[in-house]
């Protein structure tokens, strides 16, 4: 089975075929100006922006691209370390004071209960006076 049978086009098969369209329909003048099989890339190979070849100075942009991005993400990381390690400390304080307010509100309300026994027991004292009074 043939390599166009399989749907496989070989480089060389490609030339040939486009050697055979050109001669039965162009002249020879009309051959050098159009492009070989060698010259045109298929167009899944191409990248985006069309051009073919990748110039060193494309690589290295994509390396310092890539650099780049790993650098903005350690910064992000970086931030974000600091950011988490202050909102820690700042919880811990939050609840340090929150613990401080608990302790003085119970000695406040400690005594605002001694205070209302006292009440009472005036009032209790006061009540029965004024029922002995009555007598």
């Amino acid at each position: 089975m043939s390599d166009v049978a399989l749907g496989i086009i070989s480089p060389l098969s490609l030339t040939s075929s486009l050697t055979c369209l050109f001669t039965s329909d162009t002249s020879l003048s009309e051959q050098a100006s159009l492009p070989s099989a060698t010259d045109v890339a298929p167009a899944s190979f191409l990248p985006a922006d069309h051009t073919y070849h990748d110039t060193s100075e494309q690589k290295s942009l994509g390396m310092t691209n890539a650099v780049n991005r790993r650098a903005q993400y350690l910064e992000r990381r970086r931030k974000n370390n600091v950011a988490s390690k202050r909102s820690r400390e700042t919880r811990k304080h939050r609840l340090m004071d929150q613990e401080e307010e608990v302790g003085r509100l119970e000695q406040v309300n400690a005594g605002l209960r001694q205070r209302v026994a006292e009440l009472e027991r005036a009032t209790q004292l006061l009540r029965s006076a004024v029922v002995d009074a009555m007598k």
